[in-house]
């Protein structure tokens, strides 16, 4: 009877409600018998942005100006999508990019606007100070708080690995100072549990021999005067400096290509987005991978969606992103499940048509998928206000309860980006044909066989909706529809 349905979902929707409360007061507990939750670790990556003639200098020398900056540019590409995997192990971690630029650009917003539009608006910028390494270094640190674990790496790095990454920070735990050591007798990473400046300064009237052989070594030695505990017990790595180091460079390529032969087919169901569809699609092309498709569903549009897919797919649907754009009758459900007929894709990832995914967002969904503990996953909520329809506490009280909703209680929503593997989408039975909600439906279904994963990092939506109706009255509409 319908009234048994009524009760039973006001009774999930209270269950909800405690297991929320419940949820709050243990991690409450836990801040309070552990290390505070609010001091999150941090990686800080010092690069440059890669101009011809500014960067890897020796190298060349070698191999000329334009060849090195375009390496420059994929070993930072590369040790950002590393440092973004460490967001899968911990995902507690912040990553600060410490960048420099040429003495030709002193517009300090418009340099970071340049690395956000390179590298991705998720990362934290930071521009160097003038001076030698031992100023950056000292920069990258000087803002640590006692008790925060700090790691600072550089971009030439290659064979670095999310498990290294992850070494370095749980040696920090019984170690004041960990340092990864360089095959040429310097070190490519270190970190500590507070600020030692003498690390970068030196003690007893002896600087540090920066560009040496003795780096490391004079580290160690720093180390035994301040009476520290240090942890060396990382694997030995070679930086990218010489032509001949650039082998090293090419087994980090292959071993990059090769890390996962999953293809991630992005189901797109559009109809009438005209004015977001190509951001979104856009933020797809931007991923590095060879193994995505993109598969763009229009449920009869009346505006010039299709045009746009149609633009982008002559300019991106190339070999390396194969688009194919179809027609279906109108229901998301009804376009998602069509989509997901017509790929090819191990992997299904569900991006609504004003929704941009994040930079790197195949790095989480593969390692995601590849995890036997889950069963879906999304990214976090976040609202891309482009229509200044909501205030700022708005804004982030939304965001925050919508992010509690899917991190505690597995109920991420469609914004969010759903992702999950092809036979668990099979197995639950595609999306149910519903008008409003269907993703909410299709996840707790999903989630009867293994839990629900939200990666640390967001895929921004636009806020239109909340221009139409209001914050007040999309959340209650939004309840109104579970009950």
């Amino acid at each position: 009877p319908q009234s048994i349905m009524w009760i039973m979902s006001i009774l999930e929707v209270i269950l909800e409600t405690l297991y929320i409360v419940y949820a709050i007061g243990r991690f409450l507990v836990r801040s309070l018998t552990t290390r505070s939750p609010f001091q999150p670790d941090h990686l800080c990556i010092i690069t440059r942005f890669p101009e011809p003639g500014r960067c890897k200098t020796r190298l060349a020398a070698a191999i000329g100006n334009n060849e090195a900056a375009h390496l420059q540019k994929q070993m930072t590409e590369l040790t950002c999508r590393t440092s973004r995997r460490l967001q899968l192990r911990r995902n507690t971690v912040d990553i600060d990019v410490l960048y420099q630029f040429s003495e030709a650009h002193h517009d300090d917003e418009k340099q970071k606007r340049m690395m956000m539009e390179w590298l991705g608006e998720d990362l934290i910028y930071t521009r160097q100070k003038e001076g030698d390494l031992t100023v950056k270094l000292l920069q990258a640190f000087h803002r640590q708080k006692k008790g925060e674990r700090t790691v600072v790496i550089g971009s030439d790095i290659p064979s670095i690995s999310p498990e290294i990454l992850d070494r370095a920070f749980e040696l920090l735990k019984t170690h004041d100072v960990v340092v990864g050591r360089a095959s040429d007798g310097g070190y490519y990473l270190i970190g500590t549990t507070h600020y030692i400046p003498e690390l970068f300064t030196g003690v007893a009237g002896k600087a540090i021999p920066w560009s040496t052989d003795r780096v490391f070594q004079a580290t160690m030695d720093v180390c035994k005067a301040l009476k520290l505990s240090v942890a060396t017990d990382l694997p030995v790595l070679s930086d990218i400096d010489t032509k001949e180091d650039l082998k090293t460079w090419d087994e980090a390529l292959r071993l990059e290509r090769n890390r996962d032969q999953s293809r991630i087919s992005v189901i797109v169901p559009v109809l009438n987005e005209e004015a977001h569809i190509a951001k979104a699609l856009r933020s797809i092309a931007r991923s590095p991978s060879h193994l995505l498709e993109i598969v763009a569903v229009d449920g009869g549009s009346k505006d010039g969606t299709m045009k746009v897919m149609q633009q982008f797919s002559k300019r991106h649907g190339n070999e390396r992103i194969p688009t194919t754009l179809l027609t279906s009758p109108k229901g998301r459900a009804i376009q998602q499940n069509f989509g997901a007929e017509q790929s090819i894709g191990e992997i299904l990832v569900f991006l609504h048509g004003d929704t941009v995914l994040p930079p790197d967002f195949d790095i989480y969904v593969r390692d995601a998928c590849q995890s036997d503990r889950f069963i879906v996953g999304s990214f976090m909520f976040e609202i891309e206000d482009d229509h200044h329809a909501l205030t700022p506490w708005g804004k982030k009280l939304t965001e925050f309860v919508t992010n509690l909703r899917a991190r505690f209680l597995g109920l991420p929503y469609g914004d969010q980006c759903l992702f999950m593997k092809r036979s668990a989408f099979q197995n639950a039975g595609g999306f149910p044909n519903l008008p409003f909600m269907e993703d909410y439906v299709f996840v707790k279904t999903l989630r009867r066989n293994g839990l629900v994963y939200v990666a640390p990092i967001s895929a921004p939506t636009s806020g239109r909706r909340w221009k139409d109706l209001g914050l007040i009255k999309t959340c209650l509409l939004n309840q109104f529809i579970i009950w």
